[in-house]
């Protein structure tokens, strides 16, 4: 999933649209995967430098960051240091002490100090700071997909990513089995509907019982990955966007592909009594989707707890 800071969303009439990446954007996908393989042996400055060069040309920076940070998963920096950083600043800060440091002449005699102490020659300086982020050194960049399969995946974490700040989501699939068992092992509570068109399970975050909050907006995300892997399926979900509640709606029909593996989800929880309730609800509800009733409330749960 991306960050709240790279969503592209689209709130035109009041809805909440995902700006999904089109097959046009292959060739940026390219060059962002081009740059990360290039970069191999360079600071992780200098990529950021390449990267920021690629944004001032492309028409929206946030894609090219978003592009980059799916890249971020499988790339591998290290620090390149003959000594351990932490090491070098405390031995040369006292080395600084020690001789009092105002001018020029008497940093270089504090360095040579402290490279005395450190048993190394002049590559004090070097070590001083190369455990900053910007001056790792990028030692693999191992990328399991092309730039489609970038693009795919841009797209699925954009989608998720505008699901964290769902208070609720109404699904509509054709494998509705599968989408029961990832409810549950996700913790949310749920309530199966019958409508016009066809029975749709109304998903919400366990914590809603008691309060607003946000918490669970990720268990909503990786919902999604179930939900799309459905032949057939919709989802509407009621967003609150800083205060103002606003309606996403998604589908088989948009560009949102899963990949084969789905990692394991932990779901943790504000309080014990969330816990709790999520662990008879886990008990109380039947493996199969055939509720005896057209809904399945909270009521009817604590009917079947006695």
């Amino acid at each position: 999933m991306l960050t709240k800071d790279l969503l592209r969303v689209s709130r035109a009439g009041g809805g909440y649209h995902p700006q999904f990446a089109g097959r046009d954007s292959r060739s940026l996908a390219a060059r962002v995967i081009g740059v990360h393989q290039g970069h191999v042996g360079e600071t992780r400055g200098a990529l950021d430098g390449a990267l920021d060069g690629i944004e001032r040309e492309a028409d929206d920076y946030k894609l090219v960051r978003g592009l980059a940070k799916l890249l971020d998963r499988h790339v591998e920096y290290a620090v390149d240091a003959p000594v351990d950083p932490e090491r070098t600043r405390r031995v040369t800060f006292e080395a600084a002490a020690d001789v009092g440091v105002v001018t020029e002449s008497e940093r270089e005699r504090a360095l040579n100090r402290a490279a005395d102490r450190l048993g190394t020659a002049a590559a004090v300086e070097t070590a001083l700071y190369a455990d900053l982020d910007e001056r790792q050194v990028l030692r693999t960049v191992d990328v399991p997909y092309d730039p489609g399969g970038l693009i795919d995946r841009y797209n699925l974490s954009l989608a998720q990513t505008a699901l964290f700040d769902a208070t609720s989501v109404r699904v509509r699939s054709s494998d509705p089995k599968a989408l029961v068992s990832a409810v549950k092992r996700l913790g949310l509570m749920y309530e199966i509907e019958r409508t016009d068109a066809g029975r749709e399970v109304l998903v919400t975050g366990p914590t809603a019982l008691f309060r607003s909050t946000r918490r669970y907006g990720t268990g909503f995300a990786r919902l999604l990955r179930t939900v799309a892997k459905a032949d057939s399926w919709t989802l509407t979900a009621t967003i609150d966007d800083r205060g103002t509640e606003r309606t996403l709606d998604l589908a088989d029909t948009d560009p949102v592909a899963v990949p084969d593996a789905e990692p394991v989800a932990d779901v943790t929880y504000d309080s014990g009594v969330e816990a709790d309730l999520v662990a008879a609800s886990a008990a109380a509800l039947p493996d199969e989707i055939v509720p005896d009733d057209d809904v399945l409330t909270l009521a009817a749960l604590a009917d079947r707890r006695g």
